[in-house]
């Protein structure tokens, strides 16, 4: 028998290896792969590092080895690639993903015969791949949708037909190819392809617009798998989960085996771009269900030009704020996603939409770097884009993070990175959220000017352990991370809390708005309403109050005197209703919060805080009116 390995080393523990799964699946249906070829899976994470991985595979002793290979995993998949070749130079290779697809004369080494590129979808390729290899004389210019080195030369093939009817790919999940009991986190996929062409993605590159949809017995029958074999988390990986009517059945499904089984414990979901109404419901069979605590908003840009020119001007910019006008009416978080830089879009644009948001209330403002992405509409105009990248700090991935485009210099997308700091830090993570939205609606400083006076601020103060972590982050690109801004969070919110207090006082007292008495009285507020990411006990600030009295400090909660002025500036922000209260107590018990488990770890720390910062509105503070009268017990 000759033997396969199908490896997938991904960025997330105990992930369920479904293509692996696809590619089995659908290959064993031949007569002449199922009697010759038998198949092990492989699913790793990329801290295994190189050396395990090699020795492990090796030791596999596998005629084939079938690699995927994706941004985060792909010097790992080359190093180990290397190693294997010297090692087990008589095995085939086969490499295959969207980091690698079309990209043949990069990933096939010099000299290499037996190592090859699937481009495009995996299935029909790989089947093709093991038949030819089966054969007496294989020649793989038969195979459609492969590059290999032919002559030291690569040659690549024609592509392979895409699989429009999905029922040909049987469900790895029903055939029982699974059988590792401790995967925790599995993909779900419903359909393939997507009807938009967005720049910076690739899914509706790679599928010529079209949908094609798994039946749905089929697709429930998956679902039940996952509930049944104790899945703790879906990743849904269909584009616009909500674009077909039969997601809200399929949504209530998985709720449905949720409560039968008790998995999973949660699911993410990509939304659909123009059914606004659609997604609000799912949202809300999930919530109910207890399978999300927020949804994202992906609007990437808030640019005309930009919009236009990755191609998302189709995508109804009203329905975005439909559904944001939804989720706030009915008490669900969300939070909004940006990509800087994108085409078309300037320092001054991407200042501008931050604060047209701000100003609309957005719970939080994610802003996601923008990385250069194989196979993409904006890979392939970089050049008319003047789009510049820079590698990140990463030994196991190959993300490239743009960092200059024709309408922004390497200054200016650092400024942007500062500015995004500053959003993070003031208003997202809330330090100084009151101050800066009184500001902006008063006309005394618009959002971006106290944003702006903060960087410069931060810029100065290198004193302050958080203003030397945002200049390093800036400097060596780890803002790349998403968990670095869950790591300003914790700092803000937790374990740098007081101090952060002196800083974001400095700041403020620096300014010239200071002199105004309701902003020393909602800074005080601020101080004292900041969220708690962690199950801990409340503090008092790091800095002396005068318009604010603590009258009563509790374990979770914290109860206030206010004063007339900011009393009224809290019925403005529909906080109190209430004219004559002057006891608040603050409630911070929020929804979704651990103990800090280890304050050595920063990773783990920034994934939860981040995570918690796109949950927002269950993390803030409960304000419940008390009796005026000494006891502090709210009314």
């Amino acid at each position: 028998m000759t033997t396969v390995a199908l490896v997938e080393i991904h960025s997330w523990h105990s992930f369920l290896p479904l293509v692996s799964g696809y590619l089995q699946s659908y290959a064993r249906q031949d007569e002449t792969i199922a009697e010759r070829y038998e198949f092990e899976i492989l699913s790793r994470h990329t801290s295994d590092g190189r050396v395990a991985l090699v020795a492990e595979l090796a030791a596999l002793d596998s005629d084939i080895y079938a690699f995927s290979c994706y941004i985060w995993n792909g010097t790992l998949v080359r190093e180990v690639l290397e190693d294997l070749v010297r090692l087990r130079p008589d095995a085939q290779y086969l490499l295959g993903g969207p980091q690698v697809m079309n990209h043949g004369e990069d990933y096939i080494p010099a000299g290499a015969h037996n190592v090859a590129v699937c481009n495009g979808e995996g299935e029909i390729t790989f089947l093709e791949y093991l038949r030819e290899l089966a054969g007496e004389t294989p020649d793989l210019g038969r195979v459609p949708g492969l590059s290999f080195r032919r002559d030291g030369r690569v040659t690549t093939t024609l592509p392979a037909a895409r699989i429009k009817e999905l029922t040909e790919v049987p469900s790895p999940f029903v055939a029982n190819l699974f059988t590792d009991s401790t995967y925790h986190v599995a993909v779900l996929e419903t359909n393939r392809g997507c009807p938009f062409r967005c720049g910076f993605c690739y899914w509706g590159a790679a599928t010529n617009d079209k949908v094609h949809r798994f039946e749905m017995d089929r697709v429930k029958a998956d679902i039940e798998w996952i509930a049944k074999n104790n899945i703790y988390a879906v990743m849904i990986a269909d584009a616009n989960w909500g674009l077909s009517a039969r997601d809200v059945e399929l949504t209530e499904y998985i709720v449905e085996c949720k409560e039968k089984y008790g998995f999973p414990y949660w699911v993410t979901i990509q939304s659909a771009k123009n059914s606004p109404e659609r997604v609000s419901k799912i949202v809300d069979i999930l919530l109910r269900g207890g399978l999300i605590t927020r949804q994202p908003i992906s609007l990437q840009s808030v640019s005309d030009e930009a919009l236009t020119l990755i191609e998302r001007k189709n995508i109804k910019r009203e329905t975005y704020s439909e559904l944001q006008r939804d989720l706030r009416a009915r008490n669900i978080p969300s939070f909004i996603e940006l990509i800087w830089p994108l085409p078309g879009e300037t320092l001054a644009s991407y200042v501008d939409g931050i604060v047209q948001l701000c100003r609309t209330g957005a719970d939080m403002i994610n802003v996601y770097p923008q990385l250069l992405l194989h196979n993409t509409p904006i890979y392939e105009q970089r050049e008319i884009f003047g789009v510049v990248t820079e590698r990140v700090p990463n030994p196991v991935g190959e993300a490239e993070l743009v960092v200059r485009t024709k309408w922004v210099n390497r200054e200016q997308y650092d400024e942007g990175v500062w500015f995004w700091y500053a959003l993070l830090s003031l208003y997202d993570s809330r330090g100084l959220y009151f101050v800066s939205s009184y500001l902006d609606r008063k006309g005394i400083a618009p959002f971006d000017e106290v944003f702006k006076a903060a960087i410069a601020f931060f810029k100065e103060r290198q004193d302050f352990e958080l203003c030397r972590y945002i200049k390093r982050s800036v400097e060596t690109l780890d803002h790349y991370e998403y968990s670095n801004g869950g790591l300003v969070a914790h700092r803000i919110q937790h374990s740098m809390r007081q101090d952060n207090d002196r800083l974001m006082h400095e700041f403020a007292a620096s300014q010239p708005w200071w002199s105004d008495p309701t902003v020393r009285a909602l800074f005080e507020l601020d101080m004292v309403a900041r969220p708690y990411p962690y199950i801990e006990p409340v503090q008092e600030p790091g800095v002396p109050l005068k318009e604010v009295d603590i009258f009563e400090l509790g374990e979770h909660h914290m109860t206030v005197d206010l004063p007339p002025h900011l009393v009224a500036e809290l019925i403005e922000r529909k906080l109190l209703d209430d004219p004559a209260v002057r006891r608040v107590r603050l409630d911070f018990t929020g929804k979704n919060k651990q103990v800090c488990a280890d304050e050595d770890d920063p990773l783990a720390n920034g994934l939860y805080c981040a995570n918690l910062l796109e949950q927002m509105l269950d993390m803030l503070p409960e304000y419940q009116v008390c009796d005026t009268a000494l006891t502090g017990e709210a009314r």
